[in-house]
């Protein structure tokens, strides 16, 4: 799991993703913002895009952005009939991994 701090800011940075690590979670840790379920989190990364929407201040970051190494930008967006507003913004860096870092655990999970 991923956490993204935020502590007086709008903005901040979460680390700990490493490129092809999927089925990983973000939680938000905001104790001043009452974010209510069902609010949406929208995720970019160059051209991709993915929407997702909070439970409990968590959502799963998109597998196929895992794929990339680089950044994900994510958004909380709060709607309402007559409007809707960015609360927050989260960069996601992933680590890169190397060809030869993924055939060296291959070999070894074949041993």
């Amino acid at each position: 799991m991923i956490v993204a701090k935020f502590s007086g800011y709008c903005t901040t940075s979460a680390y700990g993703l490493t490129q092809w690590d999927y089925g990983q979670e973000l939680a938000l840790e905001c104790p001043d913002i009452d974010i209510p379920d069902g609010t949406e989190i929208n995720f970019y990364q160059g051209k991709l895009s993915s929407i997702d929407y909070l439970k409990n201040k968590h959502a799963m970051i998109p597998d196929i952005m895992l794929q990339n190494a680089g950044e994900i930008t994510a958004y909380v967006y709060i709607r309402s009939p007559d409007s809707g507003e960015t609360i927050l913004s989260i960069q996601l860096p992933i680590r890169a991994v190397s060809y030869t870092h993924l055939r060296a655990h291959e070999t070894r999970s074949n041993l």
